[in-house]
């Protein structure tokens, strides 16, 4: 039996709608953050997985960009300043650590490495 994946404009958003409409569900059925179904949803038609998507194809990055947006969205949403007042402190110097200490190793390893 020969299976390939369909392809065309029709089935990459097929694809891509399905996804956004049933991984979620799937993924907050088993207890895990809606988000990850779509991670998953990905991976399976992806290049790498299903191949329903191929390489090539325009509308993954600009829905990579889109959801990248979105996800930017939702931390900002469920952000409480409240809650940032008080570990302010503790915000910045996790901030500031997150920031230059992996600055602070690429310089290193660069001037290591010529």
């Amino acid at each position: 039996m020969n299976l390939t994946a369909p392809h065309g404009p029709a089935w990459v958003c097929f694809g891509v709608v399905f996804v956004i409409a049933v991984f979620p569900w799937l993924a907050e059925r088993v207890r895990v953050p809606g988000i990850i179904g779509l991670l998953l949803g990905g991976l399976l038609l992806g290049q790498n997985g299903l191949g329903v998507v191929p390489a090539g194809d325009l509308v993954i990055p600009a829905g990579g960009h889109i959801g990248l947006l979105h996800l930017m969205f939702l931390a900002g949403v469920e952000l409480d300043l409240a809650v940032l007042r008080r570990y302010r402190g503790a915000a910045v110097a996790f901030a500031l650590l997150t920031f230059d200490v992996p600055l602070a190793l690429g310089v290193a390893a660069t001037q290591a490495l010529g």
